[in-house]
């Protein structure tokens, strides 16, 4: 799916195409608002995707698929299959990593006020789909295997002591 595809499915996008675009400070606020709401509805419905799919996982696995799934390097991969960056560059809009991802989030939530959650779910499903599904690629980082190790053997969670900082 590309950023022109969203746009028909999402007809109303150009009412908020401006609150995307424009850096004016009435506008940046929409913008802010937009996007912690797409923010809070994408990890609502990526934890309820991954919880009705992988039944046997635990919490904590749950917690961590889902964190990954919401994470701005992912967030970031989606929008540039969306080819929202190129639609970003051509606008003449100026953005980082986090500016893109953020863009994502702020048209999830226009997306969700205009459509509803099932239409929502239909679009983020579509677009996470590769990425549900290859979650047992997901490496766990070293301090998380540390506390799971530690927490599986009873020994509660390691104590970090800092030796030095420079």
């Amino acid at each position: 799916m590309k950023i022109e595809e969203l746009r028909k499915e999402f007809k109303t996008i150009v009412q908020y195409e401006n609150v995307f675009l424009k850096k004016e400070n009435e506008e940046r606020k929409k913008f802010q608002r937009l996007e912690f709401l797409g923010d809070k509805v994408l990890g609502l419905i990526l934890s309820s995707l991954i919880f009705n799919k992988y039944k046997k996982f635990s919490e904590g696995k749950l917690s961590r698929i889902s964190a990954h799934l919401c994470s701005g390097k992912i967030l970031c991969e989606i929008a540039s299959e969306l080819r929202l960056d190129t639609y970003l560059k051509i606008n003449k809009i100026k953005f980082s990593n986090k500016g893109l991802a953020d863009t994502l989030e702020s048209i999830l939530g226009a997306y969700f006020l205009k459509n509803g959650f099932n239409k929502t779910e239909k679009i983020i499903n579509i677009l996470w789909k590769i990425k549900i599904n290859n979650i047992y690629k997901i490496k766990v980082d070293d301090k998380t295997a540390l506390q799971e190790w530690s927490q599986s053997k009873k020994l509660g969670l390691p104590k970090y002591i800092l030796v030095k900082k420079s």
